[in-house]
């Protein structure tokens, strides 16, 4: 296993659809908004785990708001 670590949406599609296919398994819900909704968000933090070239793991972390 491995870790990858992105500060924006990945560019390669594989990854992209991997992810997208794991968060509907995962959460039971469409995944249709999920790249407009992280695109909009300030400091975007992707962690991905991948077993060879298939996304088995995320997490995204992003700013919630701006603290003063």
């Amino acid at each position: 296993m491995r870790y990858k670590l992105l500060e924006t949406i990945p560019k390669d599609r594989k990854i992209i659809k991997d992810l997208l296919t794991l968060y509907e398994e995962i959460f039971q819900v469409s995944n249709t908004n999920l790249l407009r909704e992280i695109k909009e968000k300030k400091h975007l933090l992707l962690i991905l785990a991948f077993d060879h070239e298939t996304v088995i793991g995320f997490k995204i972390g992003y700013e919630r708001k701006a603290f003063l």
